[in-house]
This record gives C-alpha cells, sequence and structure tokens, in this order.
C-alpha cells in the first residue's frame, strides 16, 4: 500500500491551496493525457452545499488505538461546482472531519469513474490553508490516493472530494482513520473487528509503526526480509511482518492458535472466518485448499484479509491471520 505524503509548507503547493480556496478550477497533469486548460481567473459558487457529517461519527479519545469510518457517494451535476472561462465545471462533496492536534489522518479515496482529487481545509479560525492530494495510482481501471495528514490544531476541518479533470461525475469511495501520534494498540479484550481495524490502519503505513528487529533475510535473492512485530493478535503467539523488495509487498502474518490435531485446527480456522466474515461485510470472499493448507480470505479493491490453515510438522497445525 503506498501512500502520498502531503508537505503543506511547499511554496508551489501553497500555490494550488490558494487557487482552491478562491474556488477556481484545478487539475493536474496526468502522464500520457492532454493538459487540461488552467481558468483564467476564479468563478463563485454555485450554491453553498450542506457539509456530511457521515465520515464524522467516530472519533478518537485518548488511549484509543484508532477510530475509523467509511461511506460511498456519488459525484453529480448537480453538486457543488467550480466555473473556469471556458465553462468547465468541476463538481465536488464536502465532509467535516472533527481532529485532534498531533493526531494522524488517513484518507483513502477511490473510484472508476474519474481520477480522484481530494482538499482538506483547515478550519477558519486557523490560517486558512488548504492540503491536498491527487490519485497515486495509474488510471486505467481504478484511482486511488491515500492522504496522510498530521493534524496542526484541534478543529472542524473540511474534506473536499472532486476529480482532477473538469466535468467529471460518478460513484466514489472514502475511508477516513485516526491513529494518535504515538502507537497505541489494542487492548487485551478487544474484540477481532476492532484489532482488523487496527492492522487495516497500520497497514496503510506498510506496519512501520509494528515493526521490530530483523530475523531473517532470503539468502537467494536478499530481497525479502522479515521482522518480529512488536504488537501480537494473541498474546503469547508469534507475530511477523514479511517485506517483499522484489514484489513492492509487505505482510503481516499473526499466529491465532496452535494444535496437535488437524481436526481441532480445521474447527478453530471455521471459527475465525466466521468473525472475518462479520467484520467485513459485503467484501468478496474466497476459499483456497490444498493437501497442508486451508486458506479463507475477505478482500476489496484496497485491502486482503486471510486465516489460514497451516500444518508446520508432524502433529503440529496452526491458524494463522494475514494482513496485506
Amino acid at each position: 500500500m503506498k501512500s502520498v505524503r502531503i508537505d503543506v509548507a511547499k511554496k508551489a503547493l501553497l500555490f494550488l491551496l490558494l487557487a482552491l480556496l478562491s474556488l477556481s478550477g484545478f487539475a493536474q497533469k496526468p502522464k500520457a493525457r492532454k493538459p487540461a486548460k488552467a481558468p483564467k481567473k476564479s468563478a463563485a459558487l454555485a450554491k453553498a452545499q450542506p457539509i456530511a457529517v457521515t465520515l464524522d461519527l467516530s472519533l478518537l479519545a485518548d488511549g484509543q488505538p484508532v477510530a475509523f469510518d467509511s461511506t460511498s457517494g456519488i459525484l453529480v451535476s448537480t453538486d457543488a461546482v467550480n466555473l473556469n472561462d471556458e465553462k468547465q465545471k468541476r463538481y465536488f462533496d464536502r465532509y467535516a472531519l472533527t481532529l485532534r492536534q498531533g493526531d494522524l489522518l488517513l484518507v483513502e479515496y477511490a473510484s472508476e469513474n474519474f481520477r480522484v482529487m481530494l482538499g482538506l481545509e483547515y478550519p477558519k479560525d486557523a490560517s486558512g490553508k488548504t492540503a491536498f492530494a491527487y490519485d497515486s495510482l495509474k488510471f486505467d481501471i481504478l484511482s486511488k490516493t491515500l492522504f496522510q495528514f498530521n493534524v496542526p490544531a484541534t478543529g472542524v476541518y473540511t474534506l473536499l472530494l472532486t476529480s482532477a479533470e473538469p466535468q467529471k461525475i460518478g460513484a466514489y469511495k472514502v475511508r477516513k482513520f485516526l491513529l494518535p501520534p504515538k502507537l497505541v494498540t489494542p487492548v487485551a479484550g478487544a474484540d477481532f473487528c476492532q484489532k482488523l481495524t487496527f492492522l487495516m490502519a497500520q497497514g496503510l503505513l506498510d506496519f512501520n509503526r509494528l515493526q521490530g528487529k530483523k530475523t531473517k533475510t532470503d539468502k537467494k535473492t536478499g530481497l525479502v526480509e522479515t521482522y518480529q512485530s512488536t504488537y501480537q493478535v494473541v498474546a503469547g503467539q508469534s507475530t511477523d511482518i514479511v517485506r517483499d523488495y522484489d514484489l513492492g509487498k509487505t505482510k503481516f502474518n499473526a499466529t491465532l492458535a496452535e494444535f496437535n490435531k488437524k481436526e481441532e485446527a480445521l474447527k478453530a480456522l471455521e471459527t475465525y472466518a466466521a468473525q472475518l466474515r462479520a467484520c467485513t461485510p459485503g467484501w468478496q470472499y474466497e476459499t483456497l485448499e490444498g493437501d497442508t493448507f486451508k486458506e479463507i480470505s475477505a478482500a476489496t479493491y484496497a485491502d486482503f484479509l486471510s486465516v489460514s490453515m497451516r500444518i508446520l510438522g508432524r502433529r503440529k497445525f496452526s491458524v494463522v491471520l494475514g494482513v496485506d
């Protein structure tokens, strides 16, 4: 999972941010595409649009490891717009976000209908700045960006979701994670869903906050490294982070239980699989099975979670949670 890190202090970004605040058309020059014409001067907002609160339902409290909200929306021709001199329109939706100073905001925004672009307006009593991000994937099938923002001041911010090119409409999905400045892990009694949400948020940070000491390097290529994790999903059970630099992938593996009988391991696997499905309604599910393993997975355009039964040796079986 790759992120686009935003530096709001750069002068070039500040110029674009001020352009957004003055409600002029804004566009990015995508590779291998004809550049969009920049507006000559800004135009007024068509009509004040209500600010949605569906991404502001879960707030981050002291001692809480993560707060999470998600929603789906559609850019339509009746949304608020920006107009340039060529009468090109850019539609956008607005969402309120209540943020605390020092916390880390992660916003994942994706669409199959247009190149995504977002902005985050500071509270009116702050500096008046806006941070923003474009899509970080080539727009063949899916356009997606991950926006990472260290909150400088407590207040209510406004998230602007739009397209990088004018006159585009269509459906999109957006997810919000809030994390404390320093790592806070789920309490011992946290349920399975809370642990999964925590791990999905850490996965957006490439599990950097959970990485411990290195335990192994692949001898053949030197491109696969294994690290201990500082967080154990089940206390006392082994947990590691595998970084494959050749494939550009990182995976979190956590042992959930170990057994001496295959039948017991398969029974536990089905129990964890039921919990996985309950935590991920609407995801795509798949089962793979071989002589020495069985895996049940849940996936979206951006996630891959799995529980699997593995044979470690004679009379030794384990059930493992995987987070890609």
